[in-house]
């Protein structure tokens, strides 16, 4: 009896540990159209089981990639071949307005709160520079990506 719970749960655990590994490595396609605006994206898939500020940070760097290409991040994905907070979401930009998103900022709080302190700045009128200069401060000792400030 020992024996078959044993396996049981062994298989549960790999099951599990397979299962994150995909979750964890896939991209996943967003279609947007052209001239967003305000429009709610709806994120697909396994977003919809997410926290809503993770729903928010990737809506909002979907929307304003170009603001975060802007913002250095400071988890330690760099070792992963991030260049900036943007990379933490959205892995490419396609032509045609198609996202491909990065799962890294499903489960990364700092990345998460990167993005939605930045949107929060810019709402309150600070310019790039200035959010970045205060997400460098916020950060400080942290690991960070190598990205270029914004021009003043």
């Amino acid at each position: 009896m020992r024996k078959r719970k044993l396996i049981l749960t062994t298989a549960v655990i790999v099951f599990a540990v397979v299962v994150f590994a995909i979750y964890k490595t896939m991209s996943t396609t967003v279609h947007t159209p052209r001239n967003t605006g305000k429009h709610r994206l709806q994120l697909p898939g396994y977003f919809y089981t997410l926290p809503e500020t993770t729903k928010e940070a990737y809506e909002f760097a979907i929307l304003e990639h170009k603001a975060l290409k802007h913002m250095a991040c400071y988890c330690g994905c760099n070792s992963i071949g991030h260049t900036s907070s943007k990379s933490c979401f959205v892995k490419e930009i396609r032509g045609d307005g198609t996202v491909i998103l990065d799962p890294h900022g499903t489960g990364c709080n700092v990345c998460v709160d990167i993005a939605l302190t930045t949107r929060d700045l810019l709402a309150q009128g600070k310019t790039l520079y200035e959010i970045r200069s205060i997400l460098d401060s916020k950060y400080a000792g942290y690991p960070s990506t190598a990205t270029p400030y914004p021009p003043r």
